[in-house]
């Protein structure tokens, strides 16, 4: 949590953050990613993101995802 509280702070969006968990060059967050997936990390997100009021959606999520697997 403290990781994306981080990058929140710093103003990053949903898409931005998803990469740090999808992309094997940050190791520490892409192993969250391979160990509690996807919807964890998304969740994890979300409830970060609303916390310091930074909106979010699921289908804003979804495509991250979708573009990470590229």
């Amino acid at each position: 949590e403290c990781i994306v509280e981080e990058y929140v702070r710093m103003g990053w969006d949903e898409p931005r953050l998803m990469t740090l968990f999808t992309n094997p060059m940050f190791l520490a967050t892409y192993r969250i990613y391979q160990q509690k997936g996807s919807e964890y990390v998304m969740d994890l997100i979300r409830r970060t993101s609303v916390k310091w009021t930074i909106t979010t959606s699921p289908e804003t999520l979804a495509q991250s995802i979708a573009l990470a697997g590229e």
